[in-house]
């Protein structure tokens, strides 16, 4: 494997990796990032903690065809220090990375590509596109609120609702740790019908909002059990919480003796 890359376009592609490639997992290849050719004038850049998943396919010159793996945070370290635009990577023996620009050379260990785990496949996906803005404003409004003990995990998260109904639907996300309470409701255009909802976990909350910054509209799809947002060439995935939250209109008095509005 070789291929001839722009420095700023690997740089995002390796940023998010590196936020989700796990450095503390038992399976040392979870640190990696997967570097793969894929036929195309493009190169797989991904990453995984098996419950996040990052993937991005960035344009490139590709010399020969391949894969590799190598340390998330560290590459990314590498490249950001390299001189120049433009920088090259190759694949050398024994699984090492040798990357070069300008008069700057490093080889960098890996492991084979084969042994990184599948990727969830987003190809055959139904995505929805909706207001990036809305959608981080609903997170925003209710992560406060959310149980950081991660063996209850129906409070472990917010629960996504929307009812789909025509080009503005309404969205709704609630959490909870079981003294407080959020609710958030708002007009989320092209958002999809989720009914009942789903329940997604914080950490993945927490790599959503970071996939939004700056974004106005993304892609958003909810398929065997995962959430997938695409937001150019990355699409984040998102592995959905299996378990049952609370009924929350039950706590939600329907009547009260004040009411103060602000």
């Amino acid at each position: 494997m070789e291929f001839r890359i722009e420095k700023a376009a690997f740089l995002q592609g390796l940023y998010f990796a590196q936020g989700i490639a796990d450095r503390k997992s038992t399976m040392p290849i979870l640190a990696n990032v997967l570097l793969r050719t894929d036929g195309t004038e493009r190169i797989l850049v991904a990453a995984t903690d098996l419950n996040l998943t990052v993937t991005s396919e960035i344009p490139c010159e590709v010399t020969s065809e391949g894969g590799l793996t190598v340390a998330a945070k560290h590459l990314h370290d590498l490249v950001k220090s390299l001189p120049g635009d433009r920088l090259n990577l190759k694949r050398a023996d024994n699984n090492y990375a040798e990357l070069s620009a300008g008069k700057v050379n490093y080889k960098v260990i890996g492991l084979p590509d084969r042994d990184f785990p599948k990727l969830p496949n987003h190809r055959e996906v139904k995505f929805h596109t909706v207001d990036g803005v809305v959608l981080r404003d609903l997170i925003n409004k209710t992560f406060f609120s959310i149980s950081t003990d991660e063996t209850r995990a129906h409070l472990n998260g917010v629960l996504f609702e929307c009812d789909g109904a025509g080009d503005v639907a309404i969205a709704r996300m609630v959490s909870t740790d079981g003294h407080r309470l959020s609710k958030c409701e708002r007009r989320l255009t092209g958002g999809p019908k989720l009914m009942p909802g789903v329940v997604i976990p914080r950490r993945g909350l927490i790599e959503i909002r970071r996939a939004l910054e700056g974004t106005s509209q993304v892609d958003l799809g909810i398929a065997s059990g995962y959430l997938f947002l695409r937001t150019g060439p990355t699409v984040l995935t998102v592995r959905l919480t299996d378990a049952q939250f609370p009924p929350y209109d039950q706590v939600i008095p329907r009547e009260h003796q004040r009411k103060a509005v602000l």
